[in-house]
């Protein structure tokens, strides 16, 4: 018999569905779907690689996030105490959302540099 843990694909997608709502709870969360809503619409209105990388990013953005969100709940269960440990993986899982939100601003910079021809001729519409 097949354990909950390796269920079907309907049953894991269920699961990932509802984790949305608690990621959602995040006000840094809120504010990357905000920011892949946009690089939707640069995605859509001027696709191309740039857009494309601007777009994709956003997205690994919110996973990170969601992997930030996840280990800083699961620190905080472990322990409600301030320990050295637990604020060091914090911090570190800090530091990937950060160096991924560098990432996605890099390539939105790099988009809207393309688009708007700030270093050359504008991008082709």
């Amino acid at each position: 018999m097949e354990s909950a843990k390796n269920g079907n694909l309907l049953y894991a997608t269920r699961n990932a569905l509802a984790g949305l709502p608690v990621l959602l709870r995040e006000k840094a969360a809120r504010r990357e779907m905000a920011l892949i809503a946009f690089a939707t619409i640069c995605l859509a209105l001027a696709p191309g690689p740039y857009s494309l990388a601007f777009f994709t990013l956003s997205i690994l953005l919110l996973a990170v996030e969601a992997l930030n969100t996840a280990i800083e709940t699961l620190c905080d269960h472990i322990t409600t105490e301030r320990h050295p440990d637990i604020k060091a993986i914090k911090d570190v899982s800090a530091a990937a959302v950060l160096l991924m939100v560098l990432l996605t601003t890099g390539a939105g910079a790099v988009f809207l540099i393309d688009y708007f021809g700030i270093l050359g001729v504008p991008a082709s519409r």
